[in-house]
């Protein structure tokens, strides 16, 4: 995966995650979860601008070390988006992606 590419899912993903459907599913889920998913949304936006302003050179490195890592942590979010049927686990493996990403943006720096 390129670093263009990547940031292109994750921009993507960004999108999704303030889709109508994914805000319908959580409208009535407990506040805690609704306050997790607003800040790890913000936390993506975060690091998607961090990793954008990084040297691509210094990215594309680090990419060959995490990348396959992930690419299993956008299809895992991307296929609990699919479902929406256990927003709990959705927001699970969109905090261990977000932990793969905020690594990516530390290495790269």
């Amino acid at each position: 995966m390129t670093p263009a590419e990547m940031l292109a899912e994750l921009r993507a993903l960004e999108a999704r995650l303030r889709s109508s459907e994914v805000q319908a599913a959580y409208r009535e889920r407990p506040l805690a979860e609704r306050r997790r998913l607003v800040a790890e949304r913000a936390e993506l936006s975060l690091l998607i601008a961090r990793l954008t302003t990084a040297g691509l050179g210094a990215l594309s490195a680090r990419l060959d070390e995490l990348g396959r890592d992930l690419t299993r942590g956008l299809a895992a979010v991307n296929g609990r988006l699919a479902r929406l049927d256990r927003p709990a686990a959705t927001l699970n493996a969109l905090a261990r992606l977000l932990g793969l990403l905020a690594r990516l943006a530390v290495l790269a720096g």
